[in-house]
């Protein structure tokens, strides 16, 4: 580890360019001490065909981070985002929400544009860490997961279990409490259904329950095949256009 973030050539590894890493996060970091990606996501900061920028991510433990950088294409910082009070947990999601050709990131709870400001926060996430103790989000999946045309975000919410929320508002479309919600997979497991089904699984306290869900969020299978899986993948096995769920125990 020698404080840098670098861009690798995929044919030979070569560095295409580097850049020392950012300052860490004000409430993870040491003072002066780099910061410590746990993530590093490709994302259209600007239309395309500007190249894409990075967005990089730390972790505290098991409650995730609350500090992301947004880095440009020449790898120079452009903002950071504090994902308060609650940290952003584990997992983050990148989609251009209202169609102005920047990406939107999805990050915990709340939904930051392209410029680092805050669009929204998930309805009543305020007390989310109060009630239920689920103080992050596990897994977050941002798609038109019911076929409007519009965006989804899915939520696999911990202890505030599945959420199904509108892209554009944070609006809660439909919440499940299923346990403690860890993992989020989607895919076109029901092709008798429209739009994209989302399988959610469990841990802590009931490990292996998977719950299926239409894209509209209604429940609509409910199994447990080990005490282990939190789901899996989707895969189009036969390539006719119906996935199957790998589990991944």
């Amino acid at each position: 580890f020698d404080g840098k973030i670098k861009v690798l050539r995929g044919s030979d590894g070569s560095v295409i360019r580097e850049a020392p890493l950012p300052s860490g996060g004000m409430y993870g970091a040491l003072r002066g001490e780099s910061f410590k990606p746990e993530g590093i996501y490709p994302v259209q900061w600007q239309p395309a065909p500007a190249p894409k920028g990075l967005m990089l991510t730390e972790e505290y433990g098991s409650d995730g981070g609350n500090c992301i950088i947004a880095l440009d294409s020449d790898l120079k910082e452009m903002w950071r985002y504090y994902s308060l009070p609650v940290n952003y947990g584990h997992s983050l999601d990148m989609w251009d929400v209202d169609g102005d050709g920047r990406e939107e990131v999805a990050a915990g709870y709340h939904l930051v544009d392209a410029d680092g400001k805050r669009v929204w926060s998930v309805e009543g996430s305020e007390y989310f860490d109060v009630q239920q103790g689920a103080r992050h989000a596990d897994v977050v999946s941002l798609g038109d997961f019911n076929g409007d045309g519009k965006i989804e975000v899915a939520y696999a919410g911990g202890g505030e279990g599945f959420l199904l929320v509108e892209g554009r508002t944070g609006k809660i479309l439909a919440r499940h409490r299923i346990g403690h919600a860890q993992g989020i997979n989607g895919g076109n497991f029901r092709p008798d259904l429209p739009g994209i089904e989302i399988l959610c699984g469990t841990r802590w306290g009931n490990n292996g329950i998977l719950c299926l869900f239409s894209g509209k969020g209604e429940l609509l299978h409910r199994f447990e095949p080990d005490n282990i899986s939190q789901g899996g993948p989707a895969v189009n096995w036969t390539g006719a256009g119906r996935e199957l769920i790998c589990l991944c125990s």
